[in-house]
Formats: structure tokens, C-alpha cells, sequence
């Protein structure tokens, strides 16, 4: 959407008359200290949308007795047009006036009613329930209240020839609505004292300027959309006048607002020069305790963000150049940095932080750290280390499906725009009014509206708004991935995180060990269970056994000089914390399950030694190969093909040898195989592994081998399920013979989950620590890459039908992604 043309701007020009000629339009009939007006011109479209629309519904309900009243004042059949005028009556009350033309067959004063006259024109008073309404025909226009002073200031200004508001850019204002919109609504700055339950404290939200707005109601759209305009008024600046003229932009700070913001405020500075002149003026008028305003430092700035997260609050700036960049910050004293990001001191000056307090919110800003051509500003040092998490994974605004969907309702070039995320507004709006007593704890209801946007688009004299919320479309979230949770170690972690089943809730856990040997059980939303310390690093992957056969799982393991069984709460399960030898090479613990009955056999191999163990922790007998000529390149793996079972080991000497239940060999190679770095793969029925040469080798359960060319260059990658087989090289990836170009980097090997009848293939670049994830077709997955710098691992980690995949990240970080199809 290029522009939204609210109004036939045009007549905001041209309307000129003198005031003591009444002109007869329903306008010139609003009572005196109106501060409200709903022009309705469509009655069975507003019918409609009261009926279909939640919000609409939501704001008409929370003023009970208003809507009774606004009820009992319409006449039936009414038509329109019409105007529902609302006005100061008293402190707190609201005096309800109906104004529309009469129609021709319709009667001055109703039948059967209490009659009186007032200065000649006579007026019926209708008795409804226990309320009185009064009502006269005023120069052909019908005139109802629940206010009887009302009617009769507005008689007497019929008989002097005054009009109710003497404001002329209100008349103007009136004239300028789109006569197509179904319904109207005009608004003075005092409107909110007259309904303080429609107007929630609400953060960063900007102001319409001191006088009248209006806002045509858009009911085609769901939720529905109010369009505005309201003019400057140079005597009395006010927000909008401190932005007068400052032009309008695309926004840009959506790429630096986290996701996880409460509110943020968006303001274009295209001339920081009148921006200056601007506030002066404004200072001026409202005797700031400035004794200058140099806003000279802003003149690098084209764009200002306020955004808050929960009690966090930061001001961010779009800097226009790389060497303005470092003059706006200035000297860098007390360099830190969190997650390899420098961050400093911060120092704003006293009159930009007016500004900043004026337009915003108050801040007290402590540091400040660059994120590309931003600076952002915060008070507290923690918020730095969660926003630049939320940056490295692209947790921001401007990926949000749902912010990239409200875009285009929005124009594209604005001066400022503010977003509100509906489901923590509630929550804060819930707080306020329950701190604040006001006997209403409930608030607006935005279920189904993710996002609430408020547009300003300025000119020379009048700002255009728009006013709208974001419907939720949850078919939007399906091929989307979001950062679900975050969560630290003490120490730098040393394995790759993976995910273990939890027995007792049927989900899934995260066990990671950090560089001091101590291993963590986290839940899979990042709450530790305990964490252990370890005599030494794990070699290789965690693996889950049932050692009693009743469900209860243990996690195996190996160091360097210990066998270990852990039950659930992190103790030993014995006699499993056995020392065993530490010759090198050291292979991780093998762990065989021969026919799936939980008989494990664990197998562990030390430089030429073989030792296997049954789940009483005693040497297995039957398993004759204990020595071996050469050490192993790999550990040892266990196979089941055509119905025998087969043990595969990779000795240095490229030899493979492939053994039967009993460590004899089963299948005898008549050569030898120059092996790769690749361990050898159950694919398609047959051994599979690949040679320095780059074939792809495969043997059948007879010891014949066969050797296909594919152009792999040394240090490549493969992996394979029993159907489908993932090559790496260089660059390239290569998921069931479809190629993937990936960016030159420094990858890990590429790893195949199958997971709900869906195979999907991950890569992490650590060089960018960034992470790159595939279907089976070599279609990356939506919202990928994301930030991570390790082997990942996948799983349904909990009840629903999302994926969770889990990655370290930083120095300290775990990180945890769900993944939506």
C-alpha cells in the first residue's frame, strides 16, 4: 500500500462562512462542551459490525449504562444520518444527545407525553424505564438528550444564531469526513476525561494533538480500522507540533524492536533542523527548565525508536553513516561486551533526553551498545545481553509474520507509527486498573489481534492517522520458526546439547556438559533439574537405556577412564561407575540392543581393546574379540540385515571388519578400504560409507562392494538414513541427489532427523553461527537460518505438534527453537 488517502483534503481549505449565519447541518446543532461526537450514516452497517466484530463489541460493552442509553434514545427504524453527541455534564457524567434530520412524516414531540415550551419552541419529554428524554424539532432538525439543560442551551443558541462550538477547525474537521465510511467519530483532547475506561494507560502510545481529530470507521475490515487526520495548532504545540515538518520515511527500527517488546514507538527525523526549531518553540511555550536546545547531535539521526519490554525500556537510533556512527557515541569509556558484542558508558545530553522524555518516555540510559547502524540506548546491563540473544537469532519485528501482514494496511512512508503487542498490553492494562482501583479489573480482551498499530503520516499543517489491529492468521504460523526459550550454564559448554526422553511426562529434556566436566538436566523450557559433577568429559552422545524394563530410562555414557549410568535425579545406578582403562584413540560407548528385548550389550573400545559389558555391568564371555590389531577409527556399530545381526568396525589399518553376534567375523572383505572421515551408514539395505576418493561405497551382506563416483572433494560429509542419503562437500549439499548451494563457511557435518514421517536435513555454519535447515526436497525451512554455533539436535519436546530444536549459542547459551509446520 502506497499512500491511504483519508480525506478529500481539499475542503479543510475552502470552508469559510460567518458564524452568525446558521447553515442547517447537523454539525452546527452539537450542545456546548461536546468532546465526543459519532456520526453514524449507515445504521445497518454499524448493525453489522457490532454483531461480527469482537472489538467494536468489547469497546461498546464496557460502558454498560452508555449503551442502554444510546438504545433508548434511537428511534426505531432510525436510518441516519445522525449525530450521537457526548458532553461534560458535571465532573463525571456524560449528558447523551441524538441529532438528526426529521423526517417528513414524523411527529415534533411525541403523543401521550409530558409537553412544555422553551423560549417558543416546544419540548416532549419521554419517560423510558426510569429515564427521561427530551426532545424538540429545531429548525427542521430533531434534537433528543437525557440532559434537559442541553436541549435548552441548544435552543438558545438556534435563537441567537450561534452554533454549540465556536472552533472553526472543528467545522472544518466535520466537513472533511469520507461520505462513503459508514460511521465517524470526532474527538477533543478532553474526550478521555469524559471516558477514562476506553483510554488504559498505554506505553509509547502518541498523542493526536490539543484539539479536535477525526476518525472514519472502516467496518469492511476485521478488526476494524479507524482512519483520522487532525490538524497542527501552531499557537499550542503540543507532541505533534514537535514533529511538524520533520518528514516522512519508511521506518526501519522494526529490525532492532525484539520480539518479545511490550510497545514501541517509531519517529522519522528527515531535517533534524526543524526538529530543533520545533522544540524550542515547544520548550518555550512550556517553560522547559532548559537553558538551551542544541540538538545538533541528532543531525547524523533520520530515525528515533522508543520501545519497552515488561520493565524494560531502551531508545534506539538510526545513524546515517558509518563515521557518524562513532562520533555519535562519542568517547567509548568502560568497554565491555556480552555474547562478543562491545558495549559502553552511555551519555546523552540533557536536552535530547527531554525530547526523548517529551515524544517517548522517560529513560535514564546506562550503556549503549551498536548494532549495525543502530545505537541502542538501555538503563539496565541485562537487557543488553537479551536483546542482542534476540538479534542473533532475528527475534525481531520486522520477522514477525504477523508485523509483515499489518505492513500492507499501512502506508509505506510515515513520520511515526506505533505497535503494540495486544497480549502484554492486556496484561499491563489488567495491572494498572487493579494498582489503581478503579473497580474494573478486567480490560480489553485482544485474543485473535496479535499486533495494534497507530500510523502518523504529517503534511505542512495536518497529520493523517491510521488506527488498526492485526487479525491472527494461524496458518501463518505453519513453516515459521520462533526463539522459544533461552538459558545459560555457568561455564562454557563443551558438548552439543541433546534432547533425552523424560519417563515421567512423556516429553523431552536437555543434558549439555560445560568445559568443568559438570553435566545439566534441563526441562525442555530450560529449567534446570540438577546439574552433576562428572570426572571427566563424556565422549560422545548421551544414551538413554531401561535397564529394569519398566519404563524408568538411564542415561549411559563413557569418559575417558569411567563407564557411568545415571538414573533420572542424576545418581549412579550400580554397579555402573566403573573405571575402566583410558587408551588412546577413545571411542564413544556403543550400545547394542540385539533383539529390541532391553538385553543391552555396551561395547566399548580403548585404543586396541575391546571390552563389552551386559546391564548387570559384567563382562560379556560369549564375545570373543577382545584385541584387536589396529585401534578404531570409529565406535563400533551394531546393524540388523536380513535378519542377522552384524557389528561393524572401521580399524586404521583400512580394514573393515564386520562380525557377528559372538565378535567372529560374519562377512570377510578381500580389500581394503581407503577410508574417509565418514563412518559407515545402514543404506538401502547394504554398509555404506564413502572413500577418500570421494566414491560412495556400499557393501551387500555377501562382501561384494560396489563404488559410485560422486565428485566428493577430501573432507566431505555424508549421512544416511535406510532410504535417503545427504552428501557434503565444500559447499554443496546434496539431500537425495537434489544440490543445495550453501555460502562458502566452516561447516559441521550435516545431520538427518526423521521425525514424524518427515525427514529433515540441518548444517550449522560456524564460521557466521548460523544455522541452516532443509526438507527432503532441499527446501530450506521457513524462518532459517537462525543463530546458533553447534550440531543441533530436533525433537518433539513437548505436547504439541511443533518441532523444538535445540543449539548452543554465544558463550554461555543454550538456545531453543520451535519449529512450526
Amino acid at each position: 500500500m502506497r499512500t491511504y488517502h483519508l480525506f478529500p483534503i481539499i475542503l479543510l481549505f475552502v470552508y469559510c462562512e460567518n458564524q452568525n449565519i446558521i447553515q442547517r447541518n447537523l454539525i452546527d446543532f452539537v450542545p456546548q462542551h461536546t468532546v465526543a461526537i459519532m456520526q453514524v450514516d449507515d445504521f445497518n452497517m454499524i448493525k453489522n459490525a457490532l454483531q461480527n466484530q469482537v472489538l467494536l463489541n468489547q469497546i461498546v460493552q464496557k460502558h454498560p449504562g452508555l449503551e442502554a442509553t444510546l438504545s433508548a434514545i434511537t428511534p426505531e427504524g432510525m436510518e441516519g444520518p445522525a449525530l450521537y453527541c457526548f458532553s461534560e455534564k458535571g465532573k463525571s457524567e456524560i449528558a447523551v444527545s441524538l441529532i438528526y434530520h426529521k423526517k417528513p412524516d414524523e411527529n415534533q414531540t411525541p403523543q401521550n407525553n409530558r409537553n412544555r415550551r422553551y423560549n417558543g419552541i416546544e419540548i416532549g419529554i419521554v419517560k423510558k424505564g426510569e429515564s427521561l428524554f427530551y426532545q424538540s424539532e429545531l429548525a427542521g432538525i430533531q434534537f433528543i438528550t437525557d440532559t434537559q439543560l442541553v436541549l435548552e442551551n441548544s435552543i438558545r443558541n438556534l435563537s441567537t444564531g450561534k452554533r454549540g462550538l465556536s472552533d472553526p477547525d472543528f467545522y472544518s474537521l466535520g466537513r472533511s469526513i469520507d461520505p462513503n465510511a459508514p460511521m465517524h467519530i470526532l474527538l477533543h483532547k478532553e474526550w478521555k476525561k469524559v471516558f477514562p475506561e476506553l483510554v488504559p494507560d498505554t506505553p509509547l502510545f502518541p498523542g493526536v494533538g490539543n484539539d479536535w481529530s477525526v476518525f472514519d470507521f472502516n467496518s469492511k475490515k476485521d478488526p476494524f480500522t479507524l482512519d483520522g487526520i487532525a490538524f497542527i495548532n501552531d499557537s499550542l504545540p503540543d507532541r505533534l507540533a514537535l514533529i511538524q515538518n520533520t518528514g516522512n520515511k519508511t521506518i526501519l527500527t522494526p529490525k532492532i524492536v525484539p520480539q518479545s517488546f511490550t510497545a514501541y514507538l517509531g519517529l522519522s527525523i528527515e531535517n533534524g533542523n526543524v526538529l530543533e526549531n520545533n522544540f524550542s518553540k515547544f520548550s518555550r511555550f512550556h517553560n522547559l527548565a532548559l537553558p538551551s536546545i542544541d540538538l545538533e547531535i541528532l543531525n547524523s539521526v533520520d530515525e528515533i525508536a522508543w520501545f519497552v519490554e515488561s520493565e524494560h525500556k531502551a531508545v534506539a537510533f538510526h545513524v546515517n553513516n558509518a563515521n557518524a556512527l562513532e562520533d555519535f557515541i562519542g568517547e567509548k569509556n568502560d568497554e565491555q561486551s556480552i555474547l562478543n558484542s562491545p558495549y559502553y558508558k552511555a551519555a546523552l545530553p540533557k536536552d535530547v533526553l527531554q525530547f526523548l522524555e517529551i515524544f517517548g518516555t522517560k529513560i535514564s540510559p546506562k550503556w549503549v551498545f551498536p548494532w549495525g547502524e543502530f545505537l541502542i540506548y538501555v538503563e539496565e546491563r541485562d537487557f543488553i545481553q537479551t536483546l542482542i540473544r534476540q538479534y542473533k537469532t532475528e527475534a525481531v519485528l520486522q520477522k514477525d509474520f504477523h508485523f509483515n501482514a499489518l505492513q500492507k494496511s499501512l502506508a509505506d512512508a510515515s513520520a511515526f507509527l506505533w505497535i503494540g503487542h495486544a497480549e502484554k498490553l492486556t496484561h499491563h492494562w489488567k495491572k494498572e486498573t487493579t494498582t489503581e482501583s478503579k473497580g474494573q479489573k478486567d480490560s480489553f480482551d485482544f485474543r485473535g489481534y496479535p499486533l495494534l498499530a497507530f500510523q502518523g503520516v504529517g503534511d505542512t499543517q495536518f497529520f493523517q492517522f491510521r488506527l488498526t489491529a492485526q487479525a491472527d492468521r494461524p496458518e501463518q504460523t505453519k513453516n515459521t520458526v520462533v526463539n522459544q526459550t533461552t538459558f545459560t550454564l555457568d561455564n562454557t559448554p563443551v558438548s552439543e546439547p541433546q534432547w533425552l526422553k523424560n519417563h515421567r511426562n512423556k516429553t523431552m529434556d536437555i543434558a549439555v556438559q560445560d568445559e568443568n566436566n559438570i553435566l545439566y538436566l534441563f526441562s525442555n523450557t530450560g529449567t534446570l533439574f540438577w546439574k552433576k559433577q562428572l570426572p571427566g568429559a563424556i565422549i560422545g552422545p548421551i544414551q538413554q537405556v531401561d535397564l529394569y524394563k519398566n519404563g524408568r530410562l538411564q542415561m549411559a555414557f563413557r569418559t575417558q577412564d569411567r563407564f557411568l549410568i545415571l538414573d533420572r535425579n542424576g545418581k549412579v545406578v550400580p554397579p555402573f561407575d566403573m573405571k575402566i582403562s583410558g587408551d588412546l584413540p577413545l571411542q564413544p560407548l556403543a550400545v547394542f540392543d540385539y533383539d529390541r528385548n532391553r538385553n543391552y550389550r555396551f561395547l566399548l573400545a580403548q585404543g586396541k581393546t575391546l571390552k563389552m559389558f551386559n546391564s548387570q555391568g559384567k563382562r560379556v564371555t560369549g564375545f570373543t574379540l577382545t584385541q584387536l590389531p589396529h585401534p578404531l577409527l570409529h565406535p563400533p556399530k551394531h546393524f540388523r540385515m536380513d535378519n542377522k545381526d552384524f557389528i561393524v568396525l572401521q580399524q586404521t589399518n583400512e580394514q573393515l571388519r564386520i562380525l557377528s553376534r559372538t565378535g567372529k567375523d560374519r562377512i570377510r572383505l578381500d580389500e581394503n578400504i581407503q577410508f574417509s572421515e565418514n563412518p559407515f551408514f545402514d543404506y538401502l539395505n547394504t554398509f555404506t560409507s564413502s572413500d577418500r576418493f570421494g566414491n560412495l561405497v556400499q557393501i551387500d551382506t555377501k562382501g561384494n562392494i560396489s563404488r559410485k563416483p560422486l565428485k566428493l572433494n577430501p573432507g566431505h560429509r555424508i549421512t544416511t538414513t535406510s532410504k535417503s542419503l545427504v552428501t557434503f562437500s565444500e559447499n554443496n549439499l546434496n539431500i537425495k541427489g537434489i544440490p543445495v548451494s550453501l555460502p562458502y563457511g566452516n561447516y559441521t557435518p550435516p545431520k538427518i532427523f526423521y521425525i514424524n514421517d518427515l525427514i529433515l536435513v540441518s548444517i550449522t555454519d560456524l564460521q557466521t553461527q548460523k544455522v541452516y535447515l532443509f526438507y527432503s526436497n532441499g527446501t530450506p525451512v521457513g524462518g532459517f537460518p537462525v543463530f546458533g554455533n553447534g550440531v543441533v539436535d530436533i525433537s518433539n519436546a513437548d505436547d504439541d505438534a511443533a518441532l523444538e530444536l535445540v543449539v548452543t549459542a554465544g558463550e554461555k547459551e543454550i538456545l531453543i527453537y520451535q519449529i512450526n509446520f
